[in-house]
């Protein structure tokens, strides 16, 4: 079991589907007031540049805009990390 949560939005980055399968990736997150969140994925990536090229691959395969936000676990209580 883990515990955390998504980091704040201006962490984020927000890759949008454009004709071509060519993918506009910006800072920030994806929002507006007609979308909602259809599912999420947890991956573990190194970088954040590893990270948006799995967002790549997800907004290509869904055909849906995709947000990349780093996921911030909290230390345990017990002294273990």
């Amino acid at each position: 079991m883990f515990v955390g949560g998504l980091e704040s939005p201006h962490a984020a980055k927000a890759l949008r589907l454009k004709p071509g399968d060519t993918v506009l990736v910006t800072d920030g997150p994806y929002t507006e007031a007609k979308e909602h969140v259809g599912g999420f994925w947890v991956l573990e990536a190194a970088t954040i540049e590893e990270a948006v090229e799995w967002g790549r691959k997800a907004a290509i395969a869904c055909r849906a805009p995709v947000e990349i936000r780093p996921f911030g676990v909290l230390p345990s209580t017990d002294g273990r990390s």
